[in-house]
């Protein structure tokens, strides 16, 4: 599994009333211990903060008073930092390695924040972000300017696992705010009574709606695929092989998705039944996940399985 962080590191002598401030404009998320004149924060993906626009950042920024410097990392692409201050233009580093090397330093001040951290010249920070693009250097970089934690901590991993925060020494800090997934009202899986065990894509989709309407009237279809092991839709667009058919329903107001999972081959292969399952899941967008520039991302997704409409 590749890492995906990102952390908010306020500089402050005054690590507790600059909490304090924080905590008071409604921060939910985790504070680890204030070390070498950075307070490093993470909050929880579904507060309030992150959902406004402007994110958390602007509440940070607007609570601190203080530089604030962002940090991201994701393994198999690249790494970015970008330092706010108060008055003063952000100084801004991006690295990529894939889908191939790229340093984007039009913004990058290193005297400035040299000056800042005292602890690192001006002249370490250029050596480091001259060289190859490489994950090293965002540790290096992390390690250089003594941050108290950025590994493996991002917004996406408070809300799923708190206690992996509590665990590093983290203190959390209001509540944990439910996810989208979790305020869903999805069917129970159950076993189902298939017709047919090689259902076209149309067929899946007629079945999926006739077991989501009853219940669910306001959700409609986005999304149809199949999957399984190697070939599961023979040329005649039926399914075959124990694959499966999923289909995927939004509200028309609300991100959260329901995938509507059919089961047909296991009244076949294992059961005297099929099966369909219901789960809860976030549709976020590729260019939401990807820390890559827009122009730098895939145009398009390739899928295992094509069904064939019929």
């Amino acid at each position: 599994m590749s890492e995906f962080s990102q952390s908010y590191h306020v500089w402050t002598e005054e690590p507790d009333e600059t909490l304090k401030r924080i905590r008071q404009a409604g921060f939910a998320g985790f504070a680890f211990v204030p070390k070498g004149g950075w307070l490093t924060l993470v909050p929880f993906a579904f507060a309030k903060p992150c959902l406004e626009p402007g994110g958390a950042l602007r509440t940070l920024r607007n609570a601190a008073r203080q530089p604030i410097l962002e940090f991201r990392f994701a393994e198999d692409q690249g790494w970015t930092f970008a330092l706010h201050q108060l008055g003063k233009p952000v100084i801004a580093y991006e690295q990529w390695w894939d889908p191939a090397p790229l340093t984007d330093d039009a913004r990058l001040e290193t005297c400035d924040l040299a000056d800042m951290v005292g602890a690192v010249s001006a002249q370490q920070l250029e050596r480091l972000l001259a060289s190859t693009p490489a994950p090293d250097n965002a540790r290096k970089f992390a390690e250089l300017l003594r941050l108290p934690a950025y590994k493996w901590i991002s917004p996406a991993y408070a809300q799923a696992d708190p206690d992996s925060f509590k665990a590093m020494g983290a203190t959390m800090i209001g509540r944990r705010p439910k996810d989208l997934v979790e305020r869903i009202d999805c069917p129970r899986h159950r076993a189902f009574d298939y017709a047919r065990s090689d259902m076209t894509a149309l067929e899946a989709l007629a079945q999926a709606n006739a077991l989501m309407k009853p219940t669910h009237p306001n959700w409609f279809p986005v999304r149809l695929f199949a999957q399984g092991w190697g070939r599961v839709v023979n040329a005649e667009g039926r399914l075959e092989n124990g694959g499966d058919w999923g289909v995927e329903y939004r509200q028309a107001d609300g991100p959260a998705c329901i995938q509507v999972t059919l089961m047909p081959w296991l009244r076949k292969v294992a059961f005297k039944a099929g099966r369909v399952d219901f789960i809860g899941k976030h549709p976020v967008p590729a260019h939401l996940l990807d820390p890559r520039p827009p122009e730098m991302l895939p145009r398009s997704v390739s899928l295992n399985s094509r069904p064939v409409l019929r």
